[in-house]
């Protein structure tokens, strides 16, 4: 089944997305690139039971056509479609590309 969006949003229970979450080294992610995306998934720092799944189904709806994902609270939900909040991936050179994890 096909739906022709353009827009994938994830309404989760933080801000943004983060790698190492709750610790001294945490580090947001806004905006967030194709390739290091793809990056963090391969080296493992996007872990199931985290934000992990969230960024693959954001990069293989990217990889079938979409054209922007986000990933933010139910608040920052349109400030994050407007660009200014969230966690952001849009589709890029290497979305035709399959995610490896």
């Amino acid at each position: 089944m096909e739906l022709d969006a353009e827009l994938l949003a994830f309404s989760t229970g933080v801000t943004h997305a983060c790698l190492h979450f709750g610790k001294a080294n945490e580090m947001p992610l806004f905006p967030l690139a194709w390739e290091e995306a793809r990056a963090y998934l391969r080296h493992g720092e996007c872990v199931a039971g985290s934000i992990g799944p969230k960024i693959e189904a954001a990069l293989r709806f990217l990889e079938f056509g979409g054209m922007r994902a986000i990933i933010t609270a139910p608040e920052y939900m349109a400030a994050t479609v407007r660009g200014g909040a969230g966690t952001d991936l849009a589709a890029d050179a290497g979305v035709n590309e399959p995610v490896a994890a």
